[in-house]
């Protein structure tokens, strides 16, 4: 619950906003975009997700819209056509009738936010080092970083007195 609080920013941002300005996209993207590029498509949601995210993790490169249509979503922030399939075969595996490849937004549906999180969660191999407080591996797996890490420690006190462990 701590990682997927720092993710989705405690269940208020369950679709990654991409609305990123010059300084941000050369900040957080800078093997994507030059500072001519960054000027050209600062503010434009989905030409970022389509540069930034396009040409990886399983998305085919702009002019696809695969990098915007499989931005990151729902507790665990799921993002590229691989994430989204691996989800998929998890969640038919479990016998949930959802199709996510074919409407996305399902993951951030009500009904299979929590599943489609903790399928995710443990999808990323995040589960063996939760076990163990890892915060810190756990983070590496499922963010590809160490992203909010101080906030995903501080989340995770929180959750842990919330639940008297």
């Amino acid at each position: 619950m701590a990682e997927a609080s720092e993710e989705c920013g405690q269940g208020l941002e369950l679709i990654e906003n991409m609305n990123y300005s010059v300084h941000g996209l050369l900040e957080f993207f800078p093997t994507h975009f030059t500072p001519s590029m960054a000027q050209r498509c600062a503010h434009n949601p989905k030409i970022i997700a389509c540069i930034a995210y396009g040409g990886r993790m399983g998305n085919k490169p702009p002019p696809s819209t695969d990098g915007y249509d499989r931005r990151g979503r729902g507790m665990t922030q799921v993002t590229g056509v691989d994430g989204y399939e691996a989800l998929q075969k998890e969640l038919s595996a479990r016998g949930l009738d959802v199709n996510i490849m074919e409407n996305p937004d399902l993951v951030c549906d009500p009904r299979y936010t929590l599943e489609c999180g903790v399928a995710d969660w443990v999808l990323c191999g995040c589960l063996p080092f939760a076990e163990r407080d890892d915060v810190l591996e756990e983070t590496k797996k499922l963010n590809g970083g160490t992203n909010g890490l101080a906030e995903r420690e501080r989340q995770l006190a929180l959750w842990k007195k919330e639940f008297g462990l």
